[in-house]
């Protein structure tokens, strides 16, 4: 389990991936469903505002919004 820092930090950096492409969080549920993972708006909002982030949930979302790679600077 990844420690809460590094979770923040993921975290931060997905929601800065999506206010760059001005994507919300019912754009990225829509996105994510066209990809054939169904989420919905809520589920969405819940694992990215409160839950732990996958490195898949990270990946698929990144993928989504079409920003494949993301330097990550610890």
């Amino acid at each position: 389990m990844a420690d809460a820092q590094t979770t923040e930090q993921v975290r931060g950096l997905l929601k800065a991936a999506l206010a760059e492409r001005r994507i919300d969080y019912r754009e990225l549920a829509s996105l994510l469903g066209r990809m054939g993972t169904p989420f919905s708006e809520a589920q969405v909002a819940e694992r990215i505002d409160h839950g732990e982030i996958t490195g898949a949930f990270f990946t698929l979302c990144c993928e989504a919004i079409g920003a494949p790679i993301i330097h990550l600077d610890f």
